[in-house]
């Protein structure tokens, strides 16, 4: 396959030749898509990127190149790239997006039970509260996440809630009787 044109390069070609900003990004995406097809995704990506910079407001260009960051395993660009689809309105975007942060919040949630079984509390501590940040749509995820929580604070001899204070041993003045 040859070379990518960069950016300035296709601009200059579709100036000479007469082509619309359209044709360009249509050849950028048929480019990129032969190379997913063949599972290079570092090229698809590079003309995914491409394809954004050239139709900043195409939402099929930026849901691609989040296909491709998922692939190459940069989930946080995909995120940012289906993000950027979805406002545009890709229809996809928003599952996508979703799912994404719906694995990273369980590969957290992982983590903190890794760390939780280590005896890392204050580390698992941590890692819950970064798994219920990332995504908190599922009640099974939160309610696992609150239990590994109160699970670690239980264990390192903290308590996550204030205790209510201890009643006076005179009862004078107190409702609570010794």
């Amino acid at each position: 396959a040859p070379a990518p044109l960069t950016l300035d390069q296709r601009r200059m070609l579709a100036r000479q030749e007469g082509a619309s900003i359209d044709d360009i990004v249509k050849l950028t995406h048929t480019r990129a898509a032969e190379f997913a097809t063949t599972d290079r995704w570092d090229q698809a990506a590079e003309e995914w990127t491409l394809a954004t910079e050239i139709a900043p407001e195409q939402a099929q260009m930026w849901y691609f190149l989040g296909v491709s960051q998922q692939k190459l395993g940069r989930p946080l660009e995909a995120e940012k790239s289906w993000k950027r689809a979805a406002k545009l309105g890709h229809p996809e975007a928003p599952g996508m997006l979703r799912g994404m942060r719906n694995k990273r919040a369980h590969d957290a949630r992982l983590q903190a039970d890794a760390l939780l079984q280590s005896d890392k509390f204050d580390k698992a501590i941590g890692m819950y509260t970064a798994a219920l940040n990332i995504s908190s749509d599922s009640a099974e995820h939160c309610a696992a996440c609150h239990n590994g929580k109160a699970t670690a604070y239980g264990l390192c001899g903290r308590c996550a809630f204030h205790s209510p204070p201890e009643p006076s041993r005179s009862g004078a003045g107190s409702h609570f009787e010794a």
